[in-house]
């Protein structure tokens, strides 16, 4: 992780690729969705710009990591090219939240 860039590098394994995911997408995207009517996410100004004590709430990492800001920046008009491995790295940490969060194994992610 890059604090100064706000930027991770991760390795997909089923494209055998490696890829880097920006914070500044998020608050791109927020940005965005600010001047506009519509809302694709739930992203608000504490989820993209959290202090150090909203960093420690739940709920605030779930405006952010679920399918929602994931289909914002795949489907935002604003779109970048950039902004779809922050999606797909958006969807690969909210399927390991739903399988990690499961109750039993007969349950469904």
């Amino acid at each position: 992780m890059s604090e100064k860039l706000q930027t991770l590098k991760f390795f997909d394994g089923d494209l055998q690729e490696r890829f880097a995911w920006g914070w500044s997408h998020l608050k791109e995207l927020f940005d965005h969705e600010a001047k506009t009517i519509t809302k694709l996410s739930k992203l608000t100004s504490s989820s993209v710009s959290p202090s150090n004590l909203e960093r420690q709430k739940v709920a605030l990492a779930l405006n952010v990591f679920s399918d929602q800001p994931a289909s914002a920046l795949q489907n935002s008009e604003a779109k970048k090219d950039t902004w779809e491995m922050t999606a797909m790295f958006i969807l690969k940490v909210v399927k390991l939240w739903k399988v990690l969060n499961c109750i039993s194994m007969n349950e469904r992610a």
